[in-house]
Order: structure tokens, then C-alpha cells, then sequence
């Protein structure tokens, strides 16, 4: 509880932001054939249960080889190739958290259903009949902001396919 009687300059208390655990990020990268010479980290805001995001470069702005990897092993990175059903059918990952983490992935903005885009919909995330899961949400990709582009991944548990549509085409 706030002390009421602090002055009214005074800072909010820090919020404590986990710690980045870079280390799985590093050793899958390895695996890979890619060993990490620079800054290996993590976005925790996007954390979810056991799926981590990270990214490694020298410095602000530079991003390389973003991935999402579980603590079992699976990885997703912005491709078809990934265990893209395995983060979609996780506990707590609905549609508008997937959109934020693929948009991540995409080194893009999600967005929402606005007036102004009358071709914008909301993210879904529906299940299929033949087990697949399929989510669809639109991003836009800077500098190309006035273009905004659906992208639809279909998920089964051997592989995925990965679908993008330009608002243009639609």
C-alpha cells in the first residue's frame, strides 16, 4: 500500500522483472550450428508458462535469430520449421497472446480490428476437426505500415503451414 504520506514526486516502487534465462537460448543456438558471440537475451513480458523469446545482437536495434523455446525442447522462429503446435496448444496461449508473440517473432506489430482497416479482424486460435490448430492475426511490418498483411499458421503436431496475405489481396 502507497504511504500517504510521501510526497507526491516520489517514484513508484521498482516492479521486480524476473531474470532473463539465456542460457537454454545459447546452447539451442549452438545445436543449430550458430554460436552466439554477442548479447544473448530474453523477453520476459512475453513469457509464458514454459516458453521463453529471445534474440541476441551487440546492441539496441540490432535483433538476430529471434526463437521461442520451451523447456522441452521445442522451438518456433519465424519459418514453417518449428513446434509451432506445441506453443499454440499450450496452457494460457490464447489468440491475442499468440498474436504479440508472433508478431515478436516477425520483428512486427500486431493489430486490431480498427474503423480505419475495415479488412482487420481479431486473432483467433480455433482447433480443427483433423487436429491442427490454426491462428490468424494480422501485423504490419515497418517502414511498410499502410500495408497490413494476415498471417495464418496451421499447426499440427508434424509441421506447420504458414500462409501471409497482403490487406491488398484480400
Amino acid at each position: 500500500m502507497p504511504d500517504p504520506n510521501a510526497p507526491i514526486h516520489m517514484a513508484p516502487p521498482p516492479i521486480d522483472k524476473p531474470a532473463e534465462d539465456t542460457a537454454r537460448y545459447v546452447a539451442w543456438m549452438k545445436q543449430q550450428g550458430t554460436a552466439v558471440t554477442d548479447k544473448p537475451r530474453e523477453d520476459t513480458n512475453l513469457r509464458i508458462a514454459d516458453w521463453g523469446f529471445f534474440d541476441h545482437g551487440n546492441g539496441p536495434g540490432e535483433f538476430q535469430d529471434r526463437a521461442g523455446l520451451d523447456r522441452s525442447g521445442h522451438a518456433i522462429v519465424p519459418a514453417e520449421s518449428g513446434h509451432w503446435f506445441a506453443f499454440f496448444s499450450t496452457s494460457g496461449v490464447d489468440a491475442a497472446t499468440a498474436l504479440s508473440r508472433v508478431a515478436w517473432l516477425w520483428k512486427a506489430s500486431g493489430l486490431d480490428p480498427s474503423p480505419k482497416l475495415p479488412k482487420v479482424t481479431a486473432p483467433t486460435l480455433t482447433p480443427g476437426k483433423d487436429g491442427t490448430i490454426t491462428f490468424q492475426g494480422w501485423l504490419v511490418f515497418p517502414p511498410n505500415m499502410g500495408n497490413p498483411i494476415r498471417m495464418t499458421i496451421t499447426a499440427k503436431a508434424s509441421g506447420a503451414k504458414l500462409v501471409q496475405e497482403s490487406a491488398k489481396q484480400i
